[in-house]
């Protein structure tokens, strides 16, 4: 049961600003005749010197003058004469300056009086060296601490912001946090010659100028320029780097090096320029990937730069003091002020405490209906996960594995064994026996020759590999064959891939082959786990979450990934990434195509959509509310989607905030599920909150801040609290709470993947040049001049479909975008299949990563919806037995074709099954699709599982009769409106199916009187021919073409024929009828031949079939 939440006393690293009410600020005005902004702003200039001597200090702000002291002799509203300036020769004016009053207490001033004094104040911490945007963050260089063992030393320091108010009862406040700037012992001129083939590496390395310690970002490398090189000064005089660096630095270069590249920004943060470093007086900065994988010197690492909450309240209170006491000294004169107290100024060194509260976690469902307590303490997860896990794919899937015998013999054998006792201990019985292939060598060329053998024994076996997985020597990502083995695995297999470092098995092996496991099935479309207390808002209607993340990186181009659930749980997803360009132009794309792929995969679009988009900060919000959020509605509105509910939500790794258990006692992390919407912190406003979701035991946890941009519910924002916290538990790397939701952390990890391994040097070919040619595929570009695409119509297992325009006639296509080898089969077998009930291709083209089919457009969509539209206008009852003939004929006509030709189409349903304008049935979507040889039989479990045959779902071999099968289904719910197999998990699905148990009988017309039904009643002969092909036993199913020649079919035929007479010439009256529908009936015509072979020589039922044939080019249109 879910608890309440729990209220909870919490400490930040807030600290109040205040102006003491004993040290009044005064307000000034300049006054002078005919004044100008421009004017006033000269005469400030011209009289600071007399402005110092009466004020000591003072400020100027929109023209008017603060300052803690009156000046002598004068009342409000009087003035005193500061002096007269010359505008011009002609005309001269008395400057005084009045006396307005002082400051009330809530004056808009204020906040902008206390933000200038904070940033001066913490400008002139000399002993400090600066670093980020006007000083935020601040170390004291003097106490490095040296760690000579690990060639480093860590500057501590402080990061320091101000927030301004804007509620009327809250104080301005200062965040103050600890921070730490990690300097290597190593010139960048030193990691240059280590890194001789690969300088690329330093682009976006931040770098110390060793001779000022000044921050910079490498923004890039010319090896063209050395010290030796000249530039232009201020004065416009050339000067070698060489002599500037000896003449003001005293700095000896040595001048065989190259130059670095940085930008900057003036002093106002106007203009950006490019400025030149030298190699050898930059320090490296920052660890390196072999430092990050050394546990012992991270460690250390840590133990500094991760404090407790008392080392950071500490901090912070010794450098408010250090502010305090901050003495501003006058060059000119050497006089010294403490700037704050003059000010009366004062920052509050106890640290602001707030009332928050703490979700409940709930309930982890795990398989075999465990359920383990998140909020009780006692519950190991790492533990208590390694049992049954929720949901697991019902088809046996095969997996290869890559090991390097040279290296990984043990490791492999450690391995196998491990993996075959978590296989049993979390009763994962979903793989077939693995196919294992010893590599040699460590080299590219050698894995894609071994994979090759491996791929043709998979197909030798009539078999896919579903699952490759790769041990490898190196280090973790950084693995010689890391990109290739990714590489590979998508565009070679389609499939899903793990990498495993060797080394990574040396120690507590059977906890990291459980973590893998459980990643396994998440990466195969399991669930390992799922969990309870989910808001009924989300659960009760379809929910779609999105994920949207940004990789930017210097010297790589810039992805954007949209990840996005398909399914119930929150466990699937269909993930997008772009290259570059302006982002938020195709974000409408993204969502368009995640609406549709959530379609495809539960035949319902989704009533709640939730984005969540990462990395924006307060500044980007109307960006996003201007530019992205228009997208996302457009394409809601393209999809004509108007009763789904949009909510955007903005997550934000990357804050300052710190919180820490109140009251009395040590100061501790807080627990995870942790919410702090306090009106203190947040500014009142009630749209942001920051979340703690993850356990931290070492250090002081960071918060993550949300905001709810935008939504269509109202008064949401409880229930995406609570929804973010479930989220951060579904992210199946790791068995607990992470930072970020688990859409959002998908994305930044799928962004990242692709933005550090992958560019435009990749060349991918998907099917070998001469096969192109030979199938007279198209470039790419006349793709481009020849069609418009409208929109995105539907989704296939391997590609997009969009519907299209020819332009120079304006006619309708479709075309099917395939990525991947896949394309090679389905192009295939659609070339050699020419019928008018499949799907027809009339043109083909390619780019370097897909292929693209333009096939018939069929307007009604497909068999599926139109069933489901059907029962939404309360039409309850089946079709009438008329309208299934008909559809009966044209789907047997075009699967005998499909057998004739040695093809299984292995995913026949009926949303596989789409219907033209005119009623004709075609049947589409191949991807799956298998050509056998004469006596095979096919073996891979695949096709969608409310049609799979007994045979298939027993993992038994199959050959024709599995797509009859696939076939009586289809009839059942033209007749039901339901599907003959059902159940709410997907073993329930294969039990019924196996036992041949079916939702319902469908009824008879000669044993049920019809008026006391509300079901529609059919003919025995139709209901004996369902029966025949739901058939348990596949040899005693009918093959469609013995079902063509049967009597019954064969009157059908002939009831179609005397019915409607349509002559050739006939055709050519029919105006809708487009020059490619006559070319294909004529094709048609001339493969009567292959019509006499299919139905004997009864010229009866060859015209049958002619007419049938015929008839499906009228204007004629079938009621569905």
């Amino acid at each position: 049961m879910i608890q309440k939440p729990q209220d909870i006393l919490l400490k930040t690293n807030y600290h109040e600003i205040s102006l003491l009410p004993g040290k009044p600020i005064y307000e000034y005005e300049l006054e002078i005749q005919n004044s100008t902004p421009e004017l006033i702003q000269a005469a400030l200039k011209a009289h600071k010197t007399i402005l110092l001597e009466m004020l000591r200090n003072y400020m100027s702000i929109d023209n008017k003058i603060y300052s803690p002291k009156i000046i002598d002799g004068i009342e409000k509203g009087q003035s005193k004469i500061l002096g007269i300036d010359e505008i011009n020769q002609e005309a001269q004016h008395i400057v005084s300056i009045k006396l307005i009053g002082r400051l009330s207490e809530n004056h808009i001033s204020k906040n902008q009086i206390i933000a200038r004094l904070i940033k001066q104040v913490v400008r002139n911490q000399f002993q400090m060296v600066s670093i980020g945007k006007i000083g935020s963050k601040l170390f004291w260089n003097q106490r490095a601490i040296k760690q000579k063992e690990n060639n480093l030393e860590i500057w501590p320091g402080v990061e320091c912001i101000y927030q301004a108010s804007n509620i009327q009862n809250f104080k301005p406040k200062l965040i103050i946090d600890c921070a730490f700037r990690i300097l290597r012992y190593r010139s960048v001129l030193e990691e240059l010659n280590l890194q001789k083939q690969n300088i690329d590496i330093l682009i976006g390395q931040i770098v110390m100028t060793t001779y000022n310690k000044k921050f910079y970002q490498i923004s890039g490398i010319d090896v063209q320029m050395n010290p030796k090189s000249t530039f232009l000064n201020e004065n416009g005089e050339a000067n070698t780097f060489e002599n500037y660096y000896k003449t003001k630095y005293n700095q000896n270069i040595n001048s065989n090096q190259p130059l670095l590249k940085a930008i900057v920004r003036g002093r106002r943060d106007q203009n950006e320029k490019e400025i030149f470093l030298i190699p050898s007086l930059c320090q490296m900065t920052g660890l390196t990937d072999e430092m990050r994988n050394d546990f012992i010197a991270m460690k250390k690492i840590s133990e500094i730069t991760k404090p407790s909450a008392d080392v950071r309240m500490r901090t912070a209170q010794d450098f408010i003091k250090q502010l305090q006491d901050t003495k501003i000294i006058n060059k000119k004169d050497n006089s010294q002020k403490e700037l704050l107290n003059e000010w009366g100024l004062e920052i509050k060194k106890d640290c602001v405490q707030i009332q928050a509260y703490k979700l409940d976690p709930g309930n982890m469902l795990m398989g075999g209906e465990l359920r383990l307590n998140l909020g009780d303490s006692k519950t190991n997860l790492d533990r208590q996960t390694q049992t049954q896990m929720y949901q697991t794919p019902t088809q046996k899937l095969l997996l290869g594995i890559i090991y390097n015998v040279n290296s990984g013999v043990s490791a492999m054998n450690s391995f196998i064994q491990n993996f075959d006792l978590a296989r049993q201990e979390f009763q994962f019985d979903v793989f077939l026996q693995p196919l294992v292939i010893k590599m040699y060598q460590d080299r590219e060329e050698e894995l894609e020759r071994l994979l090759q053998g491996l791929k043709a024994e998979a197909d030798s076996m009539n078999n896919k590999i579903n699952f490759l997985l790769f041990l490898l020597p190196g280090q973790k990502k950084k693995a010689r064959l890391y990109k290739a083995c990714k590489r590979i695995s998508m565009a070679k297999f389609g499939c899903a891939s793990q990498v495993i470092i060797e080394k990574t098995l040396k120690n507590n092996t059977r906890s990291i082959v459980n973590k893998i496991l459980i990643q396994l099935n998440a990466k195969i479309g399991g669930t390992p786990w799922a969990l309870d207390g989910i808001p009924s808002i989300f659960t009760n209607q379809p929910t779609m979450i999105c994920g949207v993340d940004i990789f930017q990186k210097t010297g790589r181009k810039s992805q954007l990934a949209f990840c996005s659930t398909i399914n119930r749980y929150f466990s699937r997803y269909y993930s997008q990434v772009v290259t570059s360009g302006e982002f938020c132009q195709h974000l409408q794309q993204c969502l368009k195509a995640a609406l549709i792929a959530f379609k495809q995969e539960l035949q319902i679009y989704p009533k709640n959509v939730i984005i969540y988009r990462d990395g924006v900060s307060d500044g980007q919000q109307k960006t996003v509310l201007g530019t992205e959020l228009p997208q996302y509605k457009q394409a809601l509105k393209e999809l004509e989607l108007n009763d789904i509910s949009l909510t955007l939500v903005i997550c934000n790794k990357r804050v300052s905030a710190k919180f820490y258990t109140g009251g009395q006692g040590r100061a501790e992390n807080p627990p995870p599920g942790t919410v702090i919407d306090n009106k203190n912190i947040t500014n009142e406003d009630s749209m942001k909150f920051y979340l703690i979701s993850q356990l931290s035991r070492q250090g002081t946890v960071t918060p993550t801040l949300y905001k709810v941009l935008y939504s269509d519910l109202p008064g949401i924002e409880q229930m995406i609290k609570i929804m973010t916290f479930k989220l951060c538990w579904l992210f199946y790397n790791f068995t607990g709470s992470i930072k970020i939701p688990a859409p959002v952390r998908y994305a930044h990890c799928l962004c990242n993947f692709i933005g550090d391994n992958y560019d435009d040097k990749d060349k991918i070919k998907f099917l070998p040049q001469q096969d192109l040619i030979l199938k007279k595929v198209l470039p790419l570009s006349e793709y481009e001049q020849c069609y418009q695409e409208i929109k995105i119509i539907g989704r296939g297992q391997f590609g997009i479909v969009y519907l299209i325009q020819e332009k120079s006639t304006l006619k309708e296509f479709a075309a099917k975008k395939i990525n991947g080898e896949c394309s090679n089969t389905e192009l295939d077998i659609l070339l050699k299949l020419k019928h008018p009930n499949i799907i027809n291709v009339y043109e083909c083209f390619k780019d370097q990563k897909s292929i693209i089919i333009i096939m018939d457009y069929c307007q009604k969509g497909d068999l599926w919806n139109i069933i489901q539209y059907r029962i939404l206008e309360g039409k309850n009852r089946g079709y009438t037995q008329k309208v299934i003939e008909q559809w009966l004929v044209q789907l047997l006509m075009g699967l005998a074709c499909i057998h004739e030709n040695n093809v299984i189409h292995r995913d026949l349903k009926s949303s596989n099954i789409l219907i033209k304008e005119d009623g004709q049935l075609k049947i589409a979507d191949f991807g799956v699709a298998k050509i056998l040889s004469e006596d095979k039989m096919a073996k891979t479990i695949t096709g969608s599982p409310f049609y799979l045959s007994p045979e298939i779902s027993q993992g038994q071999d199959y050959t024709y009769s599995s797509d009859i099968w696939s076939l009586g289904c289809i009839l059942f719910e033209m007749c039901t409106l339901k599907r003959a197999f059902d159940g709410d998990q997907f073993d329930q699905v294969l039990d019924k199916i196996q036992q041949r148990k079916l939702q319902q009988e469908i009824l008879i017309q000669d044993q049920i009187d019809p008026t006391l039904s509300d079901k529609r009643t059919y003919t025995s002969e139709l209901v004996n021919l369902i029966q025949s092909l739901l058939n348990v036993d596949p040899s005693k199913r009918p093959t469609a073409k013995e079902l063509l020649r049967s009597s019954y079919i064969a009157k059908i035929m002939l009831q179609s024929f005397e019915k409607k007479s349509v002559k050739q010439k006939d055709i050519q009256k029919i105006g809708q009828v487009t020059m490619m529908q006559k070319k294909a009936h004529e094709k048609y015509q001339k493969q009567m031949s292959y019509v006499k072979q299919l139905l004997g020589n009864s010229q009866d039922s060859i015209n049958a079939q002619s007419q049938v044939c015929d008839t499906m080019f009228t204007k004629k249109q079938t009621s569905i």
